[in-house]
C-alpha cells in the first residue's frame, strides 16, 4: 500500500514539473518575441529618422537662403508729405516701385509704405487719385538701420455741381484739363470730385452731346469749387385711351424722342415718365397696338411742360 501511494506521488510530482516546465518556455517564447517586435520597431525608427533627414537638411538650407536674401536688402520706408483736412483715405495713396533695369514691380497702399529692396536705383510712382509723379531714388545697402525716402505732393480736391437732377449719372461726362491743354481726368456722374495737383483746371461737362465748361483753380490743400449749369428744360409724357378720355393707357407703349436734327436722344416703355432736355425743338414717335403717332413739342430752359397723347 505504501509502495503505491508513493507511486502516486511520484506521478503526480511530475505532471506538476511538466507543467511548469511548459510554462517557462512559453514565458521564454513571448519575452524574446516582444524584444524582437520592440528591435523592429526601434530600428524602422531609425530608418525614418535617416529618410527625413535630407528633408530636414533642404528645410535648413532654404530658410538659410531666404534669410541670406534678406540680409542683402535694405528696409527702405516711402513717405508722401500732404497737407490734411482734404479727406484722403489710405486706400487712395497708390505706390509702385521696381528697378530701373529689371524685373520685380512692388505695389503698396498707403501714406506710408515699407518695403525691402537691393541696394540700387529704382524709379518710383505715386498715384492719389488724378494726382501722378515718378521720380528716381537710389537704395543704399544697409542691415540694421531703416532708410526713409519722402516723396511730396501739392494737391487739392477740384469739385463741381450742376443741374443734373433728372438725368441718369452715366449720362454726364465730365473733364479736367489743365493750364497745358492736357486732360488729367475723365468721369462721369452727376456731380464731380476728384483729387489733381494743385494748379489752374478748366472743368467741362457734357450731357447728350452738349458741352459747357468753367474755369476753376486749385489750391495746395484746398478745395477748389465751381457749378456748371446746363441750360435745360424738362418735360413730362402721358398717354390716355381714346380721343379726350382721362383713363390712362394700360397697354406697353414705344416712345421715341428725336432732336430737331431726327437724333434719337431718348426712349422709354412707360406711358407716364419725365425727361430732361436742352432748349429746342423736338418730336416724340409712340407705337402701340399696331398704332403709331407723332407729335412735335419746344423746350424752354428752366421750364416744365408736359405732352399728351391720346391712343
Amino acid at each position: 500500500m505504501n509502495n503505491g501511494i508513493s507511486t502516486t506521488i511520484v506521478s503526480v510530482l511530475g505532471g506538476i514539473a511538466l507543467l511548469i516546465s511548459n510554462a517557462s518556455l512559453a514565458l521564454q517564447s513571448k519575452a524574446t518575441s516582444t524584444v524582437a517586435t520592440q528591435a523592429e520597431q526601434v530600428q524602422a525608427m531609425n530608418k525614418q529618422r535617416v529618410d527625413s533627414a535630407p528633408y530636414s537638411s533642404n528645410r535648413v538650407k532654404r530658410n538659410s537662403k531666404k534669410m541670406s536674401v534678406l540680409k542683402d536688402r535694405t528696409r527702405v520706408r516711402f513717405k508722401v508729405k500732404f497737407k490734411r483736412g482734404l479727406g484722403i483715405a489710405n486706400s487712395d495713396v497708390k505706390w509702385s516701385v521696381r528697378p530701373v533695369s529689371g524685373k520685380g514691380t512692388q505695389l503698396k497702399r498707403g501714406r506710408e509704405a515699407t518695403m525691402r529692396l537691393k541696394p540700387g536705383k529704382y524709379v518710383v510712382s505715386l498715384r492719389i487719385g488724378d494726382f501722378k509723379k515718378t521720380q528716381n531714388v537710389t537704395v543704399k545697402r544697409s542691415r540694421n538701420s531703416v532708410q526713409t525716402i519722402p516723396v511730396s505732393a501739392k494737391i487739392g480736391i477740384v469739385k463741381a455741381s450742376s443741374n443734373f437732377a433728372n438725368v441718369a449719372s452715366s449720362d454726364v461726362k465730365w473733364t479736367i484739363t489743365n493750364s497745358k491743354g492736357t486732360v488729367v481726368s475723365r468721369t462721369s456722374g452727376k456731380d464731380l470730385k476728384r483729387i489733381v495737383q494743385a494748379g489752374s483746371y478748366k472743368v467741362a461737362a457734357t450731357y447728350k452731346g452738349n458741352k459747357k465748361g468753367r474755369n476753376v483753380t486749385v489750391a495746395n490743400g484746398r478745395v477748389g469749387k465751381t457749378t456748371i449749369h446746363m441750360p435745360t428744360g424738362s418735360v413730362k409724357f402721358r398717354a390716355f385711351k381714346g380721343n379726350g378720355t382721362k383713363q390712362p393707357l394700360m397697354e406697353k407703349a414705344a416712345w421715341t424722342i428725336y432732336d430737331a436734327r431726327g437724333k434719337s436722344v431718348s426712349a422709354s416703355s412707360k406711358n407716364n415718365f419725365r425727361v430732361t432736355l436742352f432748349p429746342g425743338k423736338y418730336s416724340v414717335v409712340v407705337k402701340t397696338r399696331g398704332k403709331k403717332q407723332k407729335k412735335t413739342f419746344n423746350i424752354q430752359s428752366g421750364r416744365n411742360s408736359d405732352v399728351v397723347l391720346h391712343l
